[in-house]
């Protein structure tokens, strides 16, 4: 039924934890099932350079915050936005399709931390940051990523 990958992700969490001093926070649930997650970014210029999460959920759920926390750190707050379930299903090799709505959970805790960072810059006036799109590779491994601008 699960993945090695989404198993192992269940039972030993990498990102599980606060963060201190958070520049946004999330949290989402499922009343259906009573998933729970909290979600916490950190925000440097842009890029989110750490997350934590916190969760009271079944494996998929505890796994796939856990998978997008390693998928975000290091991005741009554009890049993290776009990320959907697939991603995650991808980066944990495969999620059963009727535990899809339990990684979604974690994609909307991440969407209201990423909004409450725009939303406070937005208000201190300093949301200024434009990554630039860059491609790397060639042919088929080519893909966009965002680039940091230091200075």
């Amino acid at each position: 039924m699960y993945s090695q990958a989404l198993m192992s992700r269940f039972l030993n969490p990498s990102h599980a934890g606060d963060l201190d001093a958070p520049d946004g926070t999330g949290e989402e649930g499922n009343i259906t099932c009573g998933d729970v997650v909290h979600l916490a970014i950190k925000v440097e210029d842009g890029f989110i350079v750490d997350a934590r999460f916190r969760s009271q959920g079944c494996a998929t759920a505890i796994a796939s915050a856990d998978a997008l926390c390693e998928l975000v750190t290091g991005t741009s707050l554009t890049a993290a936005e776009i990320l959907d379930t697939d991603a995650l299903s991808s980066r944990l090799d495969g999620i059963p399709p009727d535990r899809v709505n339990c990684a979604s959970i974690v994609l909307d805790a991440l969407g209201a931390a990423i909004e409450q960072v725009r939303s406070r810059r937005s208000v201190a006036g300093s949301d200024q940051v434009q990554p630039k799109p860059v491609v790397k590779g060639s042919g088929s491994e080519q893909q966009s990523v965002q680039v940091r601008k230091d200075g």
